[in-house]
């Protein structure tokens, strides 16, 4: 590997940092840096806001570069060996361009992180781990809650999440099990359109979340048969209630298990509702954690490729 790796250990980082004077010939420089990748443990106890303090500061830094979690230590992920980058970072940096064909991981810039921090904001962050052959995989996310990691979402429960965000690119695929045809299909995504509302009735706050998909069908394993329009109106359904539940599952974890408001729901409220947002921002996370919302998908299939 055409990279050398550099161990520093200090109170603070910018002790750590200059101490590469007595180890390294060379001046590091931060403007050249790809990824910023935080291990599990300090993502846990540490406050992301100091963690991240030095960057925010240091005139070198580049904003712009991504800002990872890693599952277990830091210091293992740079261990591991790509098949085809020169280094690590590379890999990372350039792994984290894919999120263009899929929303099991997000891509947050340090700018973006350090902006949400600073607001007091929840977000989720991309997940790094090791897989068997020392290798990486990118996937799923991390859910910072109060400036701090509280746990993880999987790599679907991250789709889930950004279907409601509406922050996914395209190019998702949903597979759909259909059994009254005894087939199986990949939907491809191709635009994909949320609205997230807040409502307040006699003061209750609900929200409603209406999801509209349009896709193609990527592929069909199972009973060769042609399809027919009664057909593909039962891969919509199918696929509708498929995305409703999985989008359920992952609102409770968020809700219930985490309280982490990484979808945006009190900027909804303050935005639409800004006086009943002072009342209730203070209690906020007890609120939201028993927040009630409805979930409507509608996914409309307008090809079928280059087969019927």
């Amino acid at each position: 590997m055409p990279t050398w790796r550099l161990t520093l250990t200090g109170t603070t980082f910018a002790e750590a940092i200059r101490k590469a004077a007595t180890r390294s010939e060379r001046t590091l420089f931060f403007g050249h840096q790809k990824i910023l990748l935080m291990g599990e443990e300090l993502a846990r106890r540490g406050d992301l806001r100091s963690v991240l303090d030095f960057w925010a500061r240091n005139r070198e830094s580049y904003l712009a570069i991504d800002v990872l979690l890693a599952e277990g230590p830091a210091g293992d992920i740079m261990e591991a060996r790509p098949k085809f980058a020169r280094s690590v970072s590379l890999f990372l940096h350039e792994q984290m361009q894919q999120v263009i064909k899929t929303s099991r991981f997000v891509k947050h810039s340090l700018a973006e992180v350090l902006a949400a921090l600073d607001a007091g904001q929840d977000i989720l962050l991309a997940r790094v781990k090791m897989v068997p052959g020392q290798e990486l995989e990118v996937s799923g996310t991390g859910v910072i809650r109060e400036g701090r990691l509280g746990g993880w979402l999987t790599p679907e429960e991250t789709q889930a999440a950004l279907w409601i965000t509406g922050e996914t690119k395209g190019c998702d695929i949903l597979v759909v099990p259909v059994p009254e045809l005894q087939q199986t299909l990949s939907v491809e995504f191709g635009k994909l359109q949320a609205e997230v509302k807040p409502l307040m009735e006699e003061d209750k706050l609900s929200f409603t979340i209406k999801i509209k998909v349009e896709g193609k069908i990527a592929e069909k394993m199972g009973n060769p048969k042609l399809f027919a329009a009664a057909d593909l109106h039962q891969v919509e359904n199918r696929a509708a209630r498929l995305m409703e539940e999985r989008i359920r599952q992952v609102l409770g974890k968020l809700q219930q298990q985490y309280q982490a408001d990484v979808l945006g729901f009190g900027r909804k409220v303050e935005k639409v509702r800004p006086r009943q947002w002072e009342a209730m921002k203070g209690q906020w996370r007890q609120i939201y954690s028993g927040l009630p919302v409805t979930v409507q998908v509608k996914v409309s299939i307008r090809r079928t490729g280059m087969v019927s």
